[in-house]
């Protein structure tokens, strides 16, 4: 469905959004190199263009896309998904003082090295105000967020008047139409973006693990049997001097970094 691929979007988005501490607003400025990967982007993925056919569909193909994106519903997700989805998951995975003084040092100290109280205590000297920058950073981010998603809205009603008039014949867009113009259909619109982001939906995926993600072992291992007969990826030792020297000058890492790195490479792809 269309909201769930807009909260697959959203949440890396506001995840990654998330300032070591709050700054100044500066405008966007895209760089040359920036705006060569968008248009590089958009070449990949451009599409035909409507036929006459298609065309002719696109007023009731917009009024039903109006419809189903009700004026302020993208925003009501998205401030759902703060309160139900995001909030959580950022408290449950660096919301910790150790993780609050990493940002602030730079620097990865788990939380087996260094005890909470003493990151506390390492706060408090160099940021007393740490816990209401936190704060005060969440709320700015589901501002930010939730006005980024409003700014959106317009651009998804014309994607999905486009969408629904490729899809669907006259016919079954006056249907679906007619459903949503009535009471219960306004009433659905509007309660399935805010139901997307219902923290039911995370807790039902997590409370029975097996059945959620114990495809993925099953994937590993077909992983595994497709690629068996290749031969394996090189390692450090498997190099000539030449090959080691050829390497090093082409991905600019120096020889002694070299073996550690294509170690590292090697542990990675392991599963």
């Amino acid at each position: 469905m269309m909201k769930n691929w807009i909260i697959a979007l959203a949440a890396p988005l506001a995840l990654a959004a998330q300032p070591a501490m709050a700054q100044e607003q500066e405008p966007l400025v895209i760089t040359p190199d920036e705006e060569a990967v968008f248009d590089a982007m958009a070449e990949a993925f451009t599409v035909e263009p409507l036929t006459p056919e298609q065309e002719a569909r696109m007023p009731i193909a917009r009024r039903l896309a109006a419809q189903v994106i009700p004026e302020g519903a993208m925003a009501e997700m998205m401030s759902g998904m703060f309160d139900g989805l995001l909030s959580p998951l950022m408290e449950l995975g660096g919301n910790s003082a150790a993780a609050a003084l990493n940002q602030r040092l730079g620097y990865a100290l788990s939380e087996d090295e260094i005890e909470e109280s003493a990151a506390r205590e390492a706060l408090e000297l160099i940021d007393p105000a740490w816990e209401q920058r936190e704060e005060l950073t969440m709320q700015a981010m589901q501002g930010a967020t939730t006005a980024m998603m409003s700014a959106m809205e317009p651009m998804m009603r014309d994607v999905m008047a486009e969408l629904y008039a490729i899809r669907f014949t006259d016919e079954q867009l006056a249907d679906i139409s007619a459903f949503y113009a009535t009471e219960t259909g306004a009433v659905f619109a509007r309660e399935s973006y805010t139901m997307a982001s219902d923290p039911r939906i995370v807790g039902a995926m997590f409370a029975d693990p097996e059945a959620t993600f114990g495809a993925m072992g099953e994937m590993f291992a077909e992983i595994q049997a497709a690629t068996a007969d290749l031969p394996p990826q090189r390692g450090y030792a498997d190099l000539s001097e030449q090959e080691r020297n050829t390497l090093s000058r082409l991905t600019g890492i120096g020889k002694a970094d070299l073996e550690a790195s294509l170690e590292a490479g090697a542990a990675a792809a392991e599963f």
